[in-house]
């Protein structure tokens, strides 16, 4: 695989689940607008964090959304992208959520009780989904 790109190790590894119907959540390795296309088109539900390099629209970047706040724009094809004031400005895509509005819940300095902080359901989802892949990072580096 040397020398190939990620969006062409990113198709080798989704090979196998063509046409499937899994739900597949990345980072902002791996999560562009090419490989959300391919994965709607193999029917491979797709979504996460991203970068700005990746096709995430530009104009979507507000750094000042408080936070709970956030932005977004959905294309024709159906890709969601959205911009999160969260503990930090978090950038996000999806070939399958829409943009609806859910709630996540953060520590707050000095409160035993937690907060609750309006978000985009993707980010909900994220933070549910990606959380053991998160942790197994940290142990791994460990």
């Amino acid at each position: 695989m040397a020398g190939c790109s990620i969006g062409d190790m990113m198709t080798e590894v989704f090979e196998p689940f063509r046409n499937l119907g899994y739900t597949v959540w990345g980072d902002n390795a791996f999560v562009s607008v090419e490989m959300l296309k391919k994965c709607k088109e193999w029917k491979i539900n797709f979504a996460g964090t991203t970068r700005t390099t990746y096709g995430f629209p530009n104009s979507l970047i507000n750094e000042n959304l408080e936070g709970g706040q956030w932005r977004w724009l959905m294309s024709d094809e159906g890709l969601l992208a959205a911009y999160w004031a969260d503990v930090g400005f978090v950038k996000m895509m999806s070939n399958f959520h829409t943009p609806e509005t859910g709630q996540v819940y953060r520590r707050q300095t000095g409160m035993a009780d937690k907060m609750t902080r309006d978000a985009p359901v993707m980010g909900v989802d994220y933070n549910e989904y990606m959380g053991g892949t998160d942790l197994a990072d940290y142990i791994r580096s460990l």
